[in-house]
C-alpha cells in the first residue's frame, strides 16, 4: 500500500471513530466532565501515536535514502541504496539507484575517451621522435666530402614510419601525398592540397 493510503486510511479510521461516537450515547458536557476528557484524550492518543507510526515507518527508507545519497562516492559503484518502503519511496530509490548506474557508466566512458587520447598523444610524439632522429642520423651517414649523396629511389621497399607520418599530417590539412620512383632516378613526394599548390 502507497504513503498515502495508508495515511489517509488511518485518518478516515479516526474520523469515522469520532464521528460514531458522536451520534453514539457518547456525550460531551459543558462544563466536560473528567471521564469525557479522559475517553477524548485517549483517542486523541490513539490517533497521534498511529500517525506517528504509520509516518515513521514509511519514512524511514527516505533517511536511508538521505544518507545513501550523502556518503555516494562513484569510485565504489557496488554501493546502492537498498529499495524498500511503500511504492512512491521504492520509485525514489530505484530511480537514484539508476541514476548512479548511468553517472558510473558515463565516468567510465569518460575515462576510458581519456586514456585512448594519452595514448595516441603519446604514439604521435614518438612517432615525431623517431622521425626527426631518424632524418638526423640519414643527413649525418649521406653527408660526405662533397656534401649529400641527390639515393636510389624507394623501388619495392615497403613504406616505413615516416611517409606513414607523412601521409597522416597530409590528411590533417585535407590533402593527398603521393611517393613514386621518379624518372630519372630518386623519389617523387607530392602533395596535393585542395585549392593550394599541386606541388
Amino acid at each position: 500500500m502507497s504513503l498515502f493510503w495508508r495515511i489517509f486510511s488511518l485518518n478516515a479510521s479516526g474520523l469515522a471513530a469520532a464521528a460514531a461516537l458522536l451520534l453514539g450515547p457518547v456525550t460531551v458536557s459543558t462544563p466536560v466532565l473528567p471521564a469525557e476528557a479522559l475517553v477524548v484524550v485517549a483517542g486523541l492518543t490513539v490517533l497521534l501515536a498511529a500517525n506517528a507510526g504509520v509516518l515513521r515507518f514509511g519514512l524511514a527508507p527516505l533517511h536511508r535514502l538521505g544518507r545513501a545519497m550523502a556518503t555516494a562516492d562513484l569510485l565504489r559503484p557496488g554501493a546502492r541504496a537498498q529499495v524498500a518502503g511503500p511504492a512512491e519511496t521504492a520509485g525514489l530509490i530505484t530511480t537514484y539507484n539508476a541514476m548512479l548506474d548511468r553517472l558510473a557508466a558515463e565516468r567510465a566512458a569518460g575515462a576510458a575517451r581519456a586514456l585512448d587520447a594519452q595514448e595516441r598523444e603519446r604514439r604521435r610524439i614518438a612517432r615525431e621522435l623517431h622521425d626527426e632522429v631518424g632524418q638526423t642520423l640519414t643527413a649525418l651517414v649521406e653527408t660526405g666530402p662533397g656534401g649529400l649523396l641527390d639515393g636510389k629511389g624507394i623501388g619495392d621497399a615497403p613504406e616505413g614510419a615516416g611517409i606513414s607520418g607523412m601521409r597522416e599530417r597530409a590528411l590533417l590539412v585535407g590533402g593527398t601525398l603521393t611517393v613514386v620512383p621518379a624518372p630519372g632516378g630518386g623519389t617523387d613526394v607530392r602533395l596535393r592540397i585542395p585549392g593550394g599548390d599541386a606541388r
